[in-house]
């Protein structure tokens, strides 16, 4: 799909969540290829990343495409949560709440 950015349709290449963990990784080289093109990860599940490491990976993006690099922050589902992670999956807004706070405070530099 990179490969056709070139082309007028194709401005924008946003990956999914679940449990694919090497999108940011084919992001990063959508960036390098193309970089025009406007990147984002719709949601990436709260829970099964420790905010330092989204705020390393968001950080990456954000060098790799600036100003073209979006990012959603999400609680995900119990099944993704509890079944497949095997973490407990309780107060959702909290956990994306605090994230969030996190992701802001380190992406600013005052963390």
């Amino acid at each position: 799909m990179v490969l056709r950015a070139g082309r007028p349709r194709l401005h924008r290449c946003v990956v999914g969540g679940g449990g694919r963990r090497r999108r940011l990784h084919a992001l990063a080289l959508a960036a390098a290829w193309e970089p025009s093109l406007n990147l984002g990860v719709a949601i990436t599940p709260a829970y099964t990343r420790g905010p330092a490491l989204l705020a390393q990976s968001v950080a990456a993006m954000a060098d790799a495409a600036p100003g073209h690099f979006t990012f959603g922050l999400g609680a995900s589902s119990e099944v993704i949560v509890s079944a497949w992670n095997n973490i407990d999956y309780v107060e959702p807004y909290k956990r994306v709440r605090d994230t969030l706070t996190f992701l802001k405070a380190a992406l600013s530099g005052r963390r």
